[in-house]
């Protein structure tokens, strides 16, 4: 196997309009959440849950961790640049 390259891939973006990041944020995520939602009997609480998830792509927003989020996760969010 090939010697890989040490340079980083470039960060995934999705606030480029036309890129395959944004397609895929504001578009297939949202399409994908819809039919989760619809095609199963979730109660009120996991309604709210897919419904935070919808406004999150379709806003563009990413939150930050929560402070009970795993130190793991916390690390490799500190560790992209978040």
């Amino acid at each position: 196997m090939p010697d890989t390259p040490t340079a980083s891939a470039p960060v995934i973006r999705g606030d480029e309009p036309g890129s395959f990041p944004h397609g895929v944020l504001a578009e297939r995520h949202p399409a994908v959440i819809r039919q989760v939602g619809e095609s199963f009997p979730y109660g009120p609480e996991q309604r709210r849950a897919l419904d935070a998830l919808l406004a999150s792509c379709a806003d563009g927003v990413i939150e930050p961790l929560p402070a009970d989020a795993d130190p793991r996760d916390r690390e490799r969010w500190a560790a992209w640049g978040i």
